[in-house]
């Protein structure tokens, strides 16, 4: 009886573990504010939510990812962490290639870094005229992200995103941005 108890409370822990890293809708985005020098929250709010997805290396195949997925005023910005703690830390040279698939079938391809400060990849540069912003920010169409280090292909990172709806962000966060036209 004790360990039936165990077995179900686990699973029952597992599925809603397993529900809270998967941003698949307005409802997993939470709302929380940067902080200054002192780590006193700010008036600057921001989105967060955690999604999940494999990684690879000349160590390890298609093991855990966890991405922090943060939207603000100016950015959109992943950071990731292998084996979901392992923060990947950026360099003055290594150089990041993000592809992300849209619903539509439309593949954008850009390079970027990992911030040395904040570990954060800044994707907001990577949109352009020809992403259709109302899909992107409907928030229901999943979005599939693979990021690969430039001189290392064999180091990527895989996994899929549904971006908050446009009203989401403006009810949260207080006013449209860049990306929302």
């Amino acid at each position: 009886m004790k360990h039936s108890k165990i077995c179900i409370l686990s699973f029952i822990f597992l599925l809603f573990a397993s529900n809270a890293i998967f941003a698949q809708s307005d409802s997993d985005y939470i709302v929380k504010h940067f902080v200054d020098d002192f780590g006193d929250p700010t008036d600057h709010k921001y989105l967060l939510a955690v999604v999940s997805g494999k990684f690879s290396n000349s160590a390890t195949r298609d093991s855990l990812l966890l991405v922090r997925v943060l939207i603000a005023n100016d950015e959109i910005s992943f950071k990731l962490y292998e084996y979901g703690k392992n923060e990947v830390t950026g360099s003055d040279y290594t150089q990041y290639v993000v592809k992300m698939k849209f619903p539509d079938g439309n593949i954008i391809e850009k390079t970027a870094k990992i911030d040395t400060y904040t570990s954060r990849l800044d994707i907001s540069h990577l949109f352009d005229s020809s992403i259709d912003f109302e899909t992107m920010f409907s928030g229901i169409a999943p979005i599939k992200v693979y990021i690969y280090e430039k001189d290392r292909p064999y180091t990527n990172y895989s996994f899929s995103v549904t971006f908050p709806s446009k009203e989401f962000i403006r009810n949260n966060l207080g006013s449209d941005f860049f990306w929302i036209q």
